[in-house]
């Protein structure tokens, strides 16, 4: 497998295509193996461990968002001169990202630091006895920082050539040893420090072996020189722009779990982080995409006119709503059933949070063309307040809602920020920077506004059909994910048919299967 990953190739096709099929497989290893290892530390630890790991994973997150921008920002500089073969160009942009990196691990460890006498406070009421948070969390916190002092920054290359192939057989490849040795961990220990001073290692791990494709595959890219002063003022305005839009990204994904840990304890936590985890996978799933498209459309933007880029876009955000419509509505149909055969009737929220986390995926699915284009464009700087803006009134809506209604307010708070600010603030901005015809609004806003009456009418249908379908064993529970897979296809092709973007979504998918 080592030498089939290591062969040079240019095609971009075949590139997209070997992206895709390794995307499944780390899919299938990011959803299958971290359940298993997820469900024997209930089994053995407990639902509050759960919440632990949740809670300070969140907090990590926010404090890694010194990196936020950088990568997008040199990823996008790197194309140009990746595709001209300018390998100085090259050498100076990435010994730039090495010194970034370098100083960001340093911000991330002093910031995790300074956080450590907080821990306590967001944590409300009691937490598992005989843990120490403060080890835990360094634990933690240095799998987070040694990424920084190592070789992620090679990985920009891997991105920037299209070999995103390589980049998901790394992760997936540590993700499978990390979760094996967990779960025998948890077997023979049943010990929780045992089982997270795993993650320090497969951090180590993954660079090292990203290190070693990047020697392999670029050995003429070395890490040195300097870039120029008008490209440090470019590359500053980027990291600015990308960097207000990821930390707002930050902020509206991760401070949900901290704000549920600080006003309603671990064991809601914990069990709520089971609810995302389902949705965390489906978001993997589109993932794959994300990251094969992303840099082969930044290519299609470089060279090809708008009107060619505003009719793949428009399919592809056609055939995007139509997969989330599906996935969103198998949500609303198996969410509350899966739970229950998994963690048991004692660790399930209210039916109604099912119709709540599929309509929390499928908002949250909407704007997501939007941002890989922008990403693809370039144009951070455009709508660097959009996702901050998001991100700030989120974390407002989400305060004040759950201390009123309780874990419901804060799924409420995120499907209203999607809904009122994210949606119509990426639309705002790709559709004033790049596309700016007028004709290309209205097609766009018809095409949203037929998605969302799509997923409101299948999801009713679907739900008031399969409702009295009974789920209460395994083999019922498969019948019913089958009746409700193949419903839910039928449903969608009878009442799309008719589209022309249907149509013309078809021919796409038919000529890339023919060429590959």
């Amino acid at each position: 497998m080592f030498k089939n990953l290591l062969r040079a190739n240019t095609n971009n096709r075949d590139n997209a295509k070997n992206g895709l099929i390794h995307g499944c497989f780390n899919m299938i290893a990011n959803i299958f193996l971290p359940f298993v290892s997820r469900t024997f530390l209930i089994h053995f630890l407990g639902t509050q461990f759960l919440g632990i790991g949740g809670l300070f994973s969140s907090i990590l997150n926010v404090l890694n968002i010194s990196e936020l921008g950088v990568g997008a920002a040199i990823s996008f500089m790197l194309y140009k001169p990746v595709a001209d073969e300018d390998i100085e160009h090259v050498n100076n942009l990435l010994n730039f990202y090495k010194k970034c990196y370098r100083i960001i691990g340093c911000v991330v460890l002093i910031l995790g630091l300074c956080c450590m006498p907080f821990l306590p406070k967001l944590i409300k009421g009691a937490y598992p006895d005989g843990i120490n948070l403060y080890i835990i969390f360094l634990i933690f916190l240095s799998q987070s920082a040694l990424t920084y002092f190592l070789f992620a920054y090679k990985t920009v290359l891997l991105i920037a050539n299209q070999r995103y192939d390589i980049f998901v057989f790394v992760q997936t490849l540590t993700k499978i040893l990390t979760s094996l040795f967990q779960i025998i961990i948890l077997i023979i220990a049943k010990n929780y420090y045992a089982y997270i001073i795993i993650l320090p290692f497969s951090s180590l791990m993954q660079n090292f072996l990203d290190n070693y494709f990047v020697l392999k595959l670029f050995p003429q890219y070395k890490a040195k020189g300097k870039i120029g002063s008008d490209e440090k003022k470019e590359f500053s305005k980027k990291v600015i722009g990308a960097f207000s839009t990821k930390i707002g990204e930050i902020i509206y994904l991760s401070a949900d779990q901290i704000i549920i840990s600080a006003f309603l304890g671990l064991t809601i936590l914990g069990i709520y982080t089971n609810y995302y985890y389902i949705i965390t996978s489906l978001i993997a799933l589109f993932a794959i995409f994300h990251n094969t498209m992303r840099p082969i459309l930044g290519r299609h933007v470089a060279v090809k006119t708008i009107e060619k880029n505003f009719e793949e876009f428009r399919i592809i955000n056609y055939g995007y709503g139509l997969f989330s419509i599906w996935c969103s509505c198998c949500l609303l149909i198996l969410y509350q059933p899966f739970m229950k055969l998994w963690v048991g009737k004692d660790n399930i929220f209210k039916n109604h949070f099912a119709i709540l986390f599929s309509l929390y995926f499928f908002i949250g699915r909407l704007s997501a063309v939007l941002g890989i284009y922008r990403d693809s464009c370039g144009i951070w700087w455009q709508g660097k307040y959009i996702s901050l803006v998001a991100g700030i009134g989120n974390l407002l809506v989400n305060i004040t809602l759950i201390q009123f209604i309780g874990l419901e307010g804060v799924l409420i708070a995120s499907i209203v920020t999607s809904t009122l600010i994210l949606l119509p603030g990426y639309f705002f901005v790709l559709f004033k920077s790049y596309f700016t015809n007028l004709v290309y609004k209205k097609k766009f806003i018809i095409d949203i506004c037929w998605l969302i009456l799509d997923y409101v009418l299948i999801s009713s249908f679907m739900y008031f059909v399969l409702y009295f379908i009974k789920d209460d064993t395994i083999w019922k529970f498969v019948v019913k994910t089958i009746v409700c897979g193949l419903l839910g296809i039928l449903i969608l092709i009878l009442t799309n048919i008719w589209n022309r973007n249907f149509g013309e979504l078809l021919k796409s998918l038919k000529k890339f299967i023919i060429k590959n």
